[in-house]
């Protein structure tokens, strides 16, 4: 017998949105500081300087969450857990992860798949990618293999310049149109 496709139920309206897809896109920045680790999807790196935040900064979980957020059309992670509100101080990112996970299910979607990109000169991070991949399938409740994650060291003067503009403006939200490593337009 040739396999055959599934018959779809159709009970309820909800079970019309199988075919709608969502598509979140998400991108974080946070300062360095001085620590002795780094945290990167959910581990701890050893490293001579860390990311500076209200909770543990780490940057690749908070660009998953936003991401997930905005597929869904809901507010940002700024509105939804505030970084003057100290229940949030210092705490694991994986939370915000749970959270965004659990309003993934709670509007009936499920993720498909998860392409991060991280830029980082140093550390380099091979030695600790499959444990990224890993933290992140088993906090959503996906494949390992419906997570994808590359790491670019990118041209020294190009961070630098991101950076630069990031420690200038001391936190205050950036809207950039066009940055390279010569130029860059904010309004």
């Amino acid at each position: 017998v040739k396999e055959s496709t599934p018959n779809i139920i159709l009970t309820y309206e909800s079970d019309l949105r199988n075919n709608e897809y969502r598509i979140g896109h998400s991108m974080d920045f946070h300062a360095f500081e001085s620590k002795d680790y780094l945290v990167l999807g959910g581990v701890k790196i050893p490293s001579t300087f860390g990311l500076k935040g209200h909770s543990d900064a780490d940057c690749v979980y908070h660009a998953i969450t936003e991401s997930i957020l905005g597929a869904l059309s809901l507010h940002d992670m700024g509105t939804i857990y505030p970084d003057n509100d100290n229940k949030y101080k210092g705490i694991d990112s994986s939370f915000f992860m749970i959270e965004a996970k659990n309003l993934l299910k709670e509007h009936k979607y499920e993720i498909a798949n998860l392409d991060i990109m991280i830029f980082l000169e140093r550390p380099k991070l091979k030695d600790y990618k499959e444990a990224m991949r890993k933290n992140i399938a088993t906090l959503l409740e996906i494949d390992i293999n419906q997570v994808g994650l590359l790491t670019f060291v990118p041209a020294t003067d190009y961070v630098g310049t991101i950076m630069q503009l990031c420690n200038d403006r001391r936190g205050e939200y950036l809207d950039m149109k066009y940055i390279d490593t010569n130029r860059a337009e904010l309004h």
